[in-house]
């Protein structure tokens, strides 16, 4: 006779697919054909303990669901004592069959429902350290951590978010630098809400981060605040194949930016987008063209009200354009992979007269920038010096910055910048970086620096 002591073993033989609809009886010893011998039937208690030690966590989870199998098993204990043992062993394979996939029905219903947010979440993000000593300012070490947390309820839902520790001169600070929920209409389509990297460009949503971005610096354009990081809105995005072209597009209404009235930052825009400082949205996109697999060309356009609402600055208005480029390629030519990056921004807001504990003083309130910057890696370059340093794994890094600005005080600089970098690629997702930055401000003091930075990709 087999002894059956437990009923987590039916459930077992519920999850055993291949038992549906063809489930076999239990042989006698001797006995062969279709049937199960004791021998197989042992293994298969085998493999049920395998099964039930990698799906303890979520049987945990479940209480309904450990209640039920309880009472299945009372089920089951009942039936031993109705029929004797020698009758379940002669049971016809229709009847063990039928049970089984009542079983198997019981054991999906309930465990289903739990597997969307048990299961569909994955974590990422960022570490850096590093240090920079550049003139005029205090050398420092640094330290930040940007945790992501992805998760996917369901096929067409989604939900990310990024947050940030950093510190500050005196303490540690908390941010959150994103969160959103998408919803995926179809192949094209995609719409999101919350606190999103902003479609400008392609530095905020693709390179960025210090385990992306080439340099241990923000190119100036971003650095000195011609476009935000984020925007607080609704956006719809997506792709669409034209021909042998691809066409990339994203779209948003947005908490507009803030105008800037104090007189170190007059004309400004801020981009933090918490609150919105007036009833006007602002709206604006993207849209990229893709005509072969390396090359990506971008247009941007953002377009709102920045004035404060009852304030002299109620009606003042801004418009942002910008362009931007990417083309990456292995070049057996030059042994190796070339990568080259550029963007513009042009930012055209409202003149006015600014008034306050100074005098009154007015200026065309334009302001653009650029950057261009080439990396090269010898990929195609077998050379190993030492155990654990590959020449293929370096990569060799050159930009160059401009900025052209209206304002007062530092507002009003125009600086130019050259900064060139060498790169160690650890891993594909490890890099230690190392850069000098030359520096040329006209009319303040320059900022020449050197940096180190180590970043992780996780």
């Amino acid at each position: 006779m087999i002894a059956i002591r437990k009923l987590e073993l039916v459930a077992f033989v519920a999850a055993a697919w291949g038992l549906v609809g063809s489930a076999p009886s239990f042989a006698q010893d001797g006995e062969s054909g279709d049937a199960l011998t004791r021998e197989e039937f042992a293994e298969f208690l085998e493999e049920y303990r395998i099964f039930k030690t990698e799906h303890q966590t979520v049987v945990r989870e479940n209480v309904s669901l450990q209640r039920d199998l309880t009472a299945l098993k009372a089920e089951m204990s009942a039936l031993r004592e109705e029929n004797r043992q020698a009758d379940f062993d002669r049971a016809s394979a229709a009847e063990t069959a039928a049970l089984v996939e009542r079983l198997r029905e019981e054991f999906d219903a309930k465990l289903d429902p739990l597997l969307p947010g048990l299961t569909n979440i994955t974590l990422g993000g960022g570490a850096v350290a590093g240090y920079q000593n550049r003139e005029n300012v205090d050398s420092t070490f640094g330290v930040g951590l940007a945790p992501i947390l992805l998760w996917q309820p369901s096929d067409r839902w989604l939900f990310e978010t990024e947050i940030a520790f950093v510190l500050s001169e005196e303490d540690s600070e908390v941010e959150l630098d994103y969160a959103q929920i998408s919803y995926l209409v179809n192949d094209y389509l995609t719409i999101g809400a919350g606190k999103f990297l902003m479609p400008f460009g392609a530095f905020w949503e693709r390179w960025h981060p210090s385990w992306i971005n080439k340099l241990p610096t923000m190119p100036l354009i971003y650095e000195r605040g011609l476009m935000g990081q984020t925007g607080i809105g609704v956006q719809v995005r997506g792709g669409v194949p034209i021909g042998s072209m691809k066409i990339n597009y994203a779209a948003y209404v947005i908490n507009g930016p803030e105008f800037r009235t104090s007189f170190a930052s007059a004309g400004m825009l801020g981009f933090g987008n918490h609150r919105d400082s007036n009833n006007n949205k602002a709206f604006g996109g993207r849209i990229g063209f893709q005509p072969t697999a390396e090359l990506e060309l971008g247009f941007s356009l953002l377009s709102g009200r920045a004035g404060e609402s009852g304030s002299e600055f109620s009606g003042v208005d801004t418009v942002i354009t910008g362009i931007d480029l990417m083309y990456s390629r292995e070049i057996a030519a030059i042994k190796g992979r070339l990568d080259l990056r550029a963007e513009a921004i042009w930012v055209d807001t409202d003149n006015v007269i600014f008034t306050g504990p100074f005098d009154p003083f007015t200026f065309d309130n334009k302001r653009n920038g650029w950057f261009a910057q080439v990396a090269y890696r010898p990929t195609l370059v077998d050379v190993r010096l030492g155990d654990d340093f590959e020449l293929k794994n370096l990569e060799f890094v050159a930009r160059y910055d401009q900025l052209r600005q209206q304002g007062a005080g530092d507002r009003g600089v125009d600086r130019d910048q050259f900064t060139f970098g060498l790169d160690y690629w650890v891993k594909p997702n490890v890099v230690l970086k190392v850069a000098y930055l030359f520096d040329n401000a006209h009319g303040a003091e320059d900022e020449n620096g050197f940096f180190v930075q180590m970043a992780i990709g996780l």
